[in-house]
């Protein structure tokens, strides 16, 4: 093999390696954004909530949303009093539940990048053995290895191995709604999501995995 063959064939694998970083870090700017706005709607929901017990003259209530909208202004995470009274703990669970799905779509779409991103190393590492780049379709392979190791790739696979076992997900089996009862014993003490025209401030939102968002990605290895 020339050297110019060699250097050919590395530099090739160079893009496909920038092609899968530029998708992954799609993917993370686009997770982070629809987080950002769940959290956001969490907000705008107790501020509602807060405004509709004052206008009925409601101190408990007042005095509950009052508290966790300055738990939530303390850390920005969105927490699950499981001693709070109903209407906390609904918009609680609604919000919780959707960044569990958001969470797992995004380990979904990861999952699938890492795939064809293998798959597309797997034939490009056999049209250079074709052509006699040994060396290069070596180099191809170690990369494949290496895979193995990624840490992204290695939380989307187990994430998503275990979201298909607990709710046994499969070709036959639709996986659970959005509004679903967790399953998990981390979950156990969440309830059943609500439906979203309950909870005050909650609007559709765009969950990543859709044909309009994540589902369109114009990545390309050849």
């Amino acid at each position: 093999v020339t050297p110019t063959v060699a250097a050919d064939s590395a530099l090739e694998l160079l893009r496909y390696k920038k092609v899968l970083e530029k998708s992954l870090e799609k993917n993370i700017c686009e997770y982070m954004e629809i987080q950002n706005s769940l959290t956001n709607q969490y907000m705008r929901s107790l501020e509602q909530a807060m405004a509709k017990a004052q206008a009925e003259g409601d101190l408990d209530k007042t005095k509950a949303a009052k508290e966790q909208i300055g738990k939530y202004r303390e850390d920005y995470a969105i927490p699950y009093d499981a001693q709070g009274p109903a209407f906390i703990k609904e918009i609680q669970s609604y919000y919780i539940q959707a960044l569990d799905d958001l969470e797992i779509k995004k380990a979904r779409c990861d999952l699938r990048l890492f795939l064809d991103y293998d798959r597309a190393l797997e034939g490009f590492q056999r049209s250079l053995v074709r052509s006699n780049d040994l060396a290069g379709a070596e180099g191809v392979r170690i990369e494949r290895e290496r895979l193995k190791d990624n840490a992204v790739w290695i939380e989307a696979r187990e994430l998503v191995e275990t979201y298909n076992k607990v709710y046994n997900v499969s070709k036959q089996n639709t996986p659970p709604a959005l509004n679903a009862q967790p399953a998990t014993a981390e979950n156990k003490m969440r309830s059943r999501s609500p439906n979203k025209q309950a909870i005050p401030g909650a609007k559709p939102l765009p969950i990543p995995g859709g044909r309009d968002r994540w589902g369109s990605h114009n990545y390309k290895y050849y």
